[in-house]
Formats: C-alpha cells, structure tokens, sequence
C-alpha cells in the first residue's frame, strides 16, 4: 500500500479547516456588530432556559473561538498525515457533542449531530487511514 493521503481525509480536514474558519468570522462580526450582538445574546438567553447546564455568553464563545481554532489546527495537521491532528479532531468533535447536549437538552439535537459524528470517527479509524496516520 502506498502512503498516499486517502480522499476521504481530504475533504474531512477541509470541510474542519473551512467551517471553522467561517465560525470563526461569524462569531466575530457577530461580536462587532451590535445589532447582530443583541440578537444572539436574546437567542443564547432563550436556549439557557431549557438547557441542562447554563453557561455565561462569554465562557460560550470563548469556547467556541478554541474549539473552532483546534478545530483549523487538526485540520492542517490531518493534512500532514500527523495523529495528533486526528485526535483532537476527535476530542473536539466528541466534546462539542457532549457540550451541546449539556447546554441545550436537545435529544433532537444529537439525533442529528451523532450519526455524523459517528461518521466521522468511522472515517477517521479506518485501516486505510490508519495506515496514512502510521507513516
């Protein structure tokens, strides 16, 4: 076998690179924008009377900046072939799940994220990609 990127490593580190990135200005000019600030502080209101576990706005986006900047650097490292890069997009992936059910209470919520994300860990552990990760 020869140590070529599998494509389906490609589009995964892409799809982690692009998303967060465009997180990333979201959150930004959602922040600059007082406007855009005003209605996202009355949305987050909303979800934390429903959620299991209430977090401040602020600890929310700071969190959100971090996972969304792990988020670009497993993606470049993925890229690389290094593991590291696979595992903190599993650990990023994973506890976004967790922090989402937490802070919303949504079963619907998982219904829909954790067969994606199953998706993805399955993708990620395969033997061809076990192989590229191994060079």
């Amino acid at each position: 076998m020869d140590n070529k990127r599998p494509l389906s490593i490609t589009i995964i580190a892409w799809f982690f690179i692009l998303i967060s990135i465009f997180s990333i200005a979201l959150k930004t000019y959602t922040l600059t924008n007082p406007e855009s600030y005003e209605m996202f502080r009355e949305f987050m209101s909303v979800d934390d009377e429903v959620g299991l576990l209430t977090a401040p706005l602020w600890f929310e986006m700071i969190l959100s900046y971090l996972v969304s900047s792990v988020l670009v650097l497993a993606g470049i490292l993925m890229l690389q072939g290094r593991i590291l890069g696979r595992s903190l997009a599993i650990i990023c992936i994973l506890g976004s799940l967790i922090f989402s059910f937490l802070s919303t209470g949504s079963f619907f919520l998982i219904l829909i994220k954790m067969p994606i994300t199953l998706l993805i860990i399955f993708i990620l552990f395969r033997q061809k990609t076990n192989y590229y990760f191994q060079q």
